[in-house]
């Protein structure tokens, strides 16, 4: 399936600290690169989705782009960037902080869009709602949700013809770097 891959990075990284995920290095390499590679057999191309740290992003090769909403709104601002890039039918979306992820994760969420607007994984215990694949057609809907002054993720898809794909044989796959020092990074 030709699709983007749209690389959540844009957050204020509360629980972090403040410090951006998406460069901090986990086992070497800075999250935001682990995420690329692992879209990379899945992605025609990548787009990051960044608010700060700009020229430091740029440094990966693959397009920027930054919310234009104000004041970090939230993961929904930078779905909305990244979707307005995007020239495939088809959007892959995961945040930067989980290195855990699996080009077979990514995929079973891919496969499990089918006909539907929007798939997302679902972890055997909770909904995984910033990996997922959508339509990019959607990008009309989400400005309208965004101006209504909604912001939170569970409340747009309630709107969509979705679905989720159960990835509970991989939940490892899910854990996030919300706390990067809790780790020792």
């Amino acid at each position: 399936m030709d699709c983007t891959a749209i690389i959540l990075c844009g957050g204020k990284a509360l629980r972090a600290g403040g410090r951006d995920k998406g460069l901090v290095r986990v086992y070497g390499r800075p999250l935001v690169q682990q995420a690329l590679d692992t879209v990379s057999g899945l992605a025609s191309n990548a787009v990051i989705s960044a608010n700060r740290n700009l020229d430091r992003y740029a440094e990966f090769g693959h397009p920027i782009v930054a919310d234009t909403l104000t004041g970090f709104q939230g993961p929904l601002a930078g779905l909305q960037a990244g979707l307005a890039y995007c020239e495939t039918s088809v959007a892959l979306v995961l945040p930067c902080d989980m290195p855990f992820l699996t080009e077979a994760i990514l995929a079973r969420v891919l496969d499990g869009l089918g006909s539907k607007a929007l798939c997302c994984a679902h972890d055997g215990q909770r909904d995984q709602y910033l990996v997922a694949a959508l339509r990019t057609d959607l990008q009309t809907h989400l400005a309208h949700f965004l101006a209504r002054g909604e912001r939170a993720v569970q409340r747009w898809y309630a709107e969509l013809d979705s679905v989720t794909v159960d990835c509970s044989d991989a939940a490892v796959s899910f854990q996030h770097f919300n706390a990067p020092q809790r780790y020792g990074f």
